[in-house]
């Protein structure tokens, strides 16, 4: 079985807290990720660390949590249930004036028989990095659409 390993990164015109508020906030997810990804919120903290949720893709569903964060510089995410298991970590730097570097990275294991199997032929690793170019453009448009302010 073949880990989901991969570290993507976008350079946002934004500052890190507005980027920050937009990771770290699983309510508005649904406003700047792929519409082809189904989202469901099941767990909504003040904290933001606890906050759960429920993504469907092409490509099965699994379960995150927002397990901590550091203001305007880490959202650390745990995949606790579904296709893939493991660690997701968004890291914020700032960078010039007013812009930010956002890095994404996972280290997944794929859970379950089939998801296994197919993690040998298929390079999901790819596939990842390919849909985050999608996200990172829908979280730049949310951003400029000024809806967060």
């Amino acid at each position: 079985m073949r880990r989901i390993i991969s570290t993507d990164s976008y350079r946002l015109k934004f500052s890190a807290e507005r980027v920050f508020n937009a990771v770290s906030d699983v309510s508005v997810y649904k406003d700047w990720w792929s519409r082809k990804v189904k989202i469901k919120v099941l767990n909504m903290t003040e904290e933001l660390a606890g906050s759960r949720v429920e993504i469907r893709a092409s490509g099965g569903w699994f379960r995150c949590e927002i397990v901590s964060v550091m203001r305007n510089s880490e959202v650390r995410v745990k995949y606790y249930e579904g296709v893939q298991t493991g660690e997701g970590i968004w890291n914020l730097e700032k960078a010039g004036d007013g812009e930010t570097i956002l890095t994404y990275s996972i280290n997944l294991e794929p859970n379950g028989i089939i998801p296994g199997v197919l993690s040998n032929f298929i390079n999901f690793s790819r596939i990842h990095s390919n849909a985050m170019k999608e996200m990172f453009a829908g979280l730049e448009k949310y951003l400029q659409s000024g809806k967060q302010l």
